[in-house]
């Protein structure tokens, strides 16, 4: 049986990490949302796992990273937001819900920052909260939102820098609003 298993997705995580930070680096955004899998991945990974784990500081390549890396990744994730193109509209409210990893990238960013770069993560204009505030309310929801006090700040600065992005978002997933 262990010959017909597949092999480990990446035998050197830690260059296939570099490659997707360089690229992301170079203003190819795409590669930052394919940078946060491979984070994922332990040496024995034969798929990407929880693709909705939000917590880029408790992966496994995270942890194995050195600082710089680390460093890195963080100034990534700001460049990730400004730059990066949600489709929210493609899944928010349906159902069954797909995951499209570039927004699951998104949260993974703002939760970044909000741990590792305080500046970084003042620093987000009021465009880019627009722009990922429905993605906050999509993702952000059951026991994400009770086991974390970094999502529930985030969602409420996400409804305090784009409200109007916020509450629409709340009403295509049909929530009842608070009165």
């Amino acid at each position: 049986m262990e010959a017909k298993r597949p092999p480990p997705i990446a035998t050197d995580r830690a260059n296939q990490v570099l490659m997707r930070l360089s690229e992301a680096e170079a203003g190819r955004w795409q590669a930052w949302w394919g940078l946060t899998l491979y984070l994922m991945l332990t040496s024995k990974s034969r798929g990407f796992g929880n693709e909705t784990e939000y917590f880029i500081t408790s992966m496994p390549g995270w942890i194995a990273a050195e600082e710089a890396v680390r460093q890195r990744i963080v100034g990534s994730a700001e460049r990730y937001l400004a730059e990066a193109e949600s489709i929210v509209d493609a899944w928010l409210g349906h159902n069954p819900m797909p995951i499209y990893r570039n927004d699951v990238a998104g949260l993974r960013a703002f939760i970044l920052l909000k741990q590792r770069s305080p500046e970084g993560y003042a620093r987000i204009t009021d465009e880019t909260w627009r722009k990922w505030a429905a993605v906050i309310v999509g993702l952000s929801r059951g026991d994400v939102v009770d086991n974390s006090t970094e999502i529930a700040q985030i969602l409420t600065d996400a409804l305090g820098r784009a409200t109007a992005e916020f509450v629409a978002a709340l009403r295509t997933l049909d929530l009842k609003l608070p009165a």
